[in-house]
């Protein structure tokens, strides 16, 4: 079946932080990292009851599963009003899909077998101690004086001297599982390793859900137990882990000792870094460039050269800076940082007059509209000054789309940019 033929019962959503149209085509054709972005914040809202995506047609929370067909598409969250045109019918809860799996049961043999083997393995692993299977830890935080959350996971030791929770993946769970273990260990100071068995290297699309959900929590890491690991690690009496990652448009693994691996901000292992885009190098060298203190304009003027250059334009560097271009930067940047980065100026409330009250960057306006509501700073929009030079700033012509301004901004802000028109507003509307 080829694109042009897909029906789905469910159109399009409102992304309520940006007040944007996702429609079902979009979801679909978005690239894998882009899809996985938005399918885990739709389901970190849910859990936190914090709307993001809604239904264009009932406002209700959505969510993001992948197909057996591996296309995405939008689905209600349970509790979804039946009238609504685009209803698609009651999901299961995560514990009803999970049993239906092993016939009624939690779990299967071959994952039986695993969390005892690696058990029997950190026995013996003199920097393991207070090793268990399947024992409950419970929260300290209480809410509403009752106990909130419990964990039962696979195993449990005490690894190096921290906690440090195994979790066995095998077959397809729920997201909102994942997250949810993810926070509890992550809230209560405990380490998490997440692990499969002889985890299979194919094009990032093809990857079970379940282990993409995974693999882009873990700094785009996944870490798997084989016969070699194994035998490795009963050989030596320390626990080994195979790390996989894509990287260079090609996988790469290794065995480690899990005493070598990194640890995240969230306490979950890896081992190859994170690839920085080029979009991440491009804002630090901008900042230092830019910095009123030690402002260095040959710098800046290297940096708008790369940009040209990247972007396949011919654009003099100094015509980017008499355009002010290099002003609505150190906004872009500012909001996404929430404060000034670049200048002077105390908060942001003083950087939108500034930036608005420039004669030469009300052409931009939109543009900081759009990054300021993004980056949840709609309030600064909302001041009496702030939006009165909005409103005059914007019965100006705007910068029109495609031209080497709104180009370098798609490729700048992808995760803000990509679905989103940036051309002209003008006097006339375009007519």
């Amino acid at each position: 079946m080829s694109k042009g033929d897909i029906v789905r019962t469910l159109k399009s959503v409102v992304d309520l932080k940006t007040m944007t149209t996702i429609s079902w085509r979009e979801l679909i054709d978005a690239d894998f990292e882009r899809y996985n972005e938005i399918r885990r914040t739709a389901t970190e809202s849910w859990l936190a009851k914090k709307p993001r995506y809604v239904c264009s047609q009932c406002g209700h929370f959505v969510y993001a599963p992948n197909h057996r067909t591996k296309r995405p598409y939008w689905k209600h969250y349970s509790g979804a009003p039946q009238n609504c045109p685009w209803w698609t019918g009651v999901p299961d809860d995560p514990d009803t899909i999970s049993a239906r799996k092993f016939g009624g049961q939690q779990e299967g043999p071959l994952h039986f077998k695993i969390k005892h083997l690696l058990a029997d393995i950190l026995e013996n692993d003199p920097r393991a101690k207070q090793v268990s299977i399947e024992e409950y830890i419970i929260e300290d935080t209480k809410f509403d004086g009752a106990v909130s959350h419990r964990r039962k996971p696979d195993v449990l030791a005490v690894y190096d001297g921290v906690k440090t929770a195994f979790e066995v993946q095998l077959a397809t769970t729920q997201l909102p599982l994942i997250i949810s273990k993810e926070e509890f260990y992550a809230r209560n100071g405990i380490r998490l390793v997440w692990l499969t068995w002889e985890f299979q290297e194919r094009s990032l699309k093809e990857i079970q859900q379940a282990f993409a959900d995974i693999y882009c929590t873990l700094e785009e890491n996944i870490f798997s137990l084989d016969s070699e690991v194994i035998q490795r690690s009963q050989h030596e009496q320390t626990l080994y882990l195979r790390a996989h990652a894509f990287r260079d448009d090609a996988w790469q693994n290794k065995s480690i000792p899990l005493h070598a691996v990194f640890w995240n901000e969230r306490g979950m292992p890896f081992v190859y870094p994170k690839k920085a885009t080029w979009p991440d190098g491009f804002r630090p060298r901008w900042i230092e460039a830019r910095n009123r203190e030690r402002q260095d304009r040959e710098a800046e003027k290297a940096l708008l050269f790369e940009l040209s250059s990247r972007l396949g334009v011919s654009c003099d560097p100094v015509e980017w800076q008499e355009g002010r271009f290099s002003e609505l930067l150190d906004c872009l940047y500012s909001l996404r940082e929430g404060k000034p980065v670049v200048s002077r100026q105390k908060n942001l409330f003083e950087l939108a007059n500034t930036f608005l009250g420039s004669t030469r960057c009300k052409k931009y306006a939109q543009i900081f509209e759009f990054a300021a509501r993004y980056y949840g700073h709609s309030n600064i929009l909302e001041r009496d000054s702030v939006r009165q030079k909005l409103e005059e700033a914007l019965k100006t012509e705007q910068v029109a789309k495609n031209t080497p301004e709104t180009k370098a901004i798609r490729v700048l802000f992808p995760e803000w940019l990509e679905n989103v028109n940036t051309g002209a507003r003008t006097k006339q509307n375009d007519n």
